[in-house]
């Protein structure tokens, strides 16, 4: 029966998790600590309300979004974040026709 010598590989292998458990916690840290977002809404009032409705929508995704791959929980972070900057920015406005748009959107 042959027995590898497991001593050769305990010190990588020890490295290797260390430095997966130190870095793991300070990235999902810094990408669910809250974030302040700024974007800014212009809009024509005359345009057709679907298109108003779209444009403040990708706009309000664009100012959310984080770049580069993550998990699908940050990735729900993200959907939060825009979900909420469109209901903030529908309620400023003030706009029955926008309001039916976005509650007939949020009902599927």
């Amino acid at each position: 029966m042959f027995t590898p010598n497991l001593k050769l590989y305990a010190m990588p292998l020890a490295i290797l998790m260390l430095s997966a458990g130190i870095a793991a916690p300070k990235s999902v840290a810094e990408s669910t600590s809250p974030r302040t977002v700024t974007a800014r809404f212009i809009y024509k009032a005359n345009a057709p309300v679907a298109q108003i409705y779209a444009d403040f929508r990708a706009t309000a995704e664009r100012a959310c979004r984080t770049p580069g791959p993550r998990p699908v929980s940050l990735r729900r972070l993200d959907a939060k974040c825009s979900a909420d900057l469109l209901r903030r920015v529908l309620q400023r406005v003030n706009r029955t026709d926008l309001a039916t748009i976005h509650a007939d959107a949020a009902r599927g």
